[in-house]
């Protein structure tokens, strides 16, 4: 009797579990795995001085003119868009240029948009000396689509893929609508 329940209970289990959809646990703000991936990945890095290091890697020294390169790309100091990747995460460091929250570009359409709104953070951030690194709000989407400026009104609609999550010297952005200029 015994084997024949062992026998049921591993013909059941595996069916049962197949067929179970798991959704992802939420964080308290409303974000999922995407969130704990760019979290784990961040906590292993460091930004000083325009130095952003992962594991003890130098990945982007905005003081050298010549390029930085490892194993997870190579970021050169003067060109705007440095892509890396982590594991298949990828991820963004600007060499130049700037990026800017878009809630701190006026516009007719959001008249509480400017300097003064509470998510505007970075309003035209020069890249000459920080290091901003950003990953695109949905991992799923392509990092080098999500900073395309898409304008103010398109990236407020919540438009699939547009905005990043940024880190600005160590610091994470409030903002998720980030674009390059």
């Amino acid at each position: 009797m015994r084997n024949h329940f062992l026998f049921l209970l591993v013909l059941i289990l595996p069916a049962l579990f197949g067929c179970m959809k798991v959704e992802p646990m939420l964080t308290a703000n409303g974000q999922g795995a995407d969130a704990d991936v760019r979290h784990a990945l961040v906590s292993q890095m460091s930004f000083e001085a325009g130095k952003l290091t992962f594991r003890g890697i130098v990945l982007a020294d905005l003081a050298r003119p010549e390029p930085v390169t490892t194993e997870f790309g190579t970021v050169v100091r003067g060109r705007t868009l440095n892509y890396l990747n982590f594991d298949g995460v990828s991820a963004l460091v600007y060499g130049e240029d700037g990026f800017f929250a878009t809630e701190c570009e006026p516009h007719a359409s959001f008249p509480e948009f400017g300097t003064s709104h509470p998510l505007c953070e970075t309003g035209h951030g020069e890249n000459f000396d920080i290091i901003h690194l950003c990953f695109a709000a949905d991992l799923g989407y392509d990092v080098a689509a999500a900073q395309n400026w898409v304008s103010v009104p398109q990236a407020m609609s919540g438009q699939k893929g547009a905005g990043m999550v940024c880190w600005s010297a160590g610091k994470k952005m409030k903002s998720s609508k980030i674009y390059t200029y």
